[in-house]
């Protein structure tokens, strides 16, 4: 009992000492528009989670065309897999999210706080929703399409001027920011200091028999 109860305070120091701590992360595309769609539309892609044990998305730039002042509102679907080809109904999305802010105008990033969601690792659909105002997004021209860092990647990309309908316009490149956080892991020196403390007590029980 007495090994039992030095190690579990030896592990508690490790762990107090050195905290697994959630990462925080975005990923941005572009912000030069140059078209738009309708007040009520939405943008389509996809965003693959490379990152072990997944993320949670916390906020959304976007690029309003209204004008500086309007209130904006975005409302984000996901499904599992590719959104391609599933732009005209909602039959397999499911909202996961929703936010509010004031237009920074076009071509400027506006900040929108959304309700946090997570997804885990691979493929995900996004649809999201441009209520009250209009999108501005890039023509896609085969070069302008993928954006990644280590822990994610976009691949972009459609559009609509009424949410979930036809006709869809491709591609089209979504200009905004994804903001997130990792899911918190064990540190690496916390592992192996651990692994070299249950070796020792290993040890000493051993040398005790």
């Amino acid at each position: 009992m007495r090994t039992r109860s030095i190690l579990l305070a030896f592990v508690g120091a490790l762990w107090l000492a050195n905290p697994a701590q959630a990462q925080v992360g975005s990923l941005s595309t572009i912000f030069t528009g140059g078209n738009n769609n309708s007040v009520g539309g939405g943008n389509y892609y996809d965003m693959t989670v490379t990152h072990t044990g997944g993320i949670t998305v916390t906020a959304f730039d976007v690029n309003s065309f209204s004008a500086a002042g309007t209130p904006v509102t975005i409302n984000i679907w996901t499904r599992p897999g590719t959104s391609s080809g599933f732009e005209t109904s909602s039959a397999g999305w499911t909202m996961v999210s929703t936010g509010s802010a004031i237009s920074a105008g076009p071509n400027v990033p506006t900040n929108v706080d959304v309700t946090d969601f997570s997804l885990g690792t691979g493929v995900t659909g996004f649809a999201l929703n441009n209520a009250g105002f209009a999108f501005a997004y890039t023509n896609g021209n085969g070069t302008n399409q993928d954006y990644s860092n280590a822990d994610l990647s976009l691949h972009l990309g459609t559009s609509t001027n009424v949410f979930f309908a036809a006709p869809i316009f491709t591609p089209r490149v979504w200009n905004g920011t994804i903001y997130y956080s990792t899911a918190p892991v064990p540190e690496p020196t916390s592992l192996a200091l651990v692994g070299i403390g249950l070796t020792g007590v290993a040890w000493r029980r051993w040398r005790k028999r």
